[in-house]
């Protein structure tokens, strides 16, 4: 009976310690925070991020309906492009594997493979740097300095924001 007490005790400070791991750190979603999905610490994760944390304080950075309508359509024509070429590499990928596959390996039809599979992904990267800019190209300065006000506020209290 003892013994089971202490496994039951073991096992319930094991699952209190790990979710409270799980959860640590996700911050709000005003803030960008836990629930966005994308990549940690890339271009894409940053560019989703910023669009998220806009569109959540849109009245606090007062955003115009104008300025909303072009941030989602960025948001859209970027996924869209990010979701092709992911498509296109993964499609590239299939390909080398397939003629590595072979018996008599075609090595400059490979190489031509690789160096499409590689300028693919460049133009992704071009394209999500390009979203980034034109992003930031949309707001005014004034909320440029609100949105890094509000984004230091949020960093700093967990998210006091609205």
């Amino acid at each position: 009976m003892k013994m089971r007490s202490m496994v039951l005790a073991t096992v319930t400070a094991a699952v209190l310690f790990l979710s409270t791991a799980l959860y640590a750190g996700h911050g709000c979603q005003k803030c960008g925070g836990k629930g966005d999905g994308y990549g940690k610490d890339s271009i894409e994760d940053k560019f989703f991020k910023k669009v998220h944390f806009i569109v959540e304080n849109q009245d606090e950075l007062g955003i115009s309906d104008e300025q909303m309508a072009q941030i989602k359509k960025l948001k859209y024509d970027t996924k869209k492009a990010i979701i092709s070429a992911e498509a296109d590499i993964e499609i590239a990928a299939m390909d080398i594997k397939a003629a590595l596959y072979e018996d008599a390996v075609d090595i400059p039809s490979v190489m031509a493979l690789v160096d499409k599979k590689y300028e693919v992904k460049k133009e992704k990267s071009k394209t999500i740097i390009s979203a980034y800019i034109g992003l930031k190209n949309m707001l005014t300065p004034e909320q440029k300095d609100k949105m890094k006000e509000l984004w230091k506020a949020c960093k700093k209290a967990k998210c006091p924001v609205k």
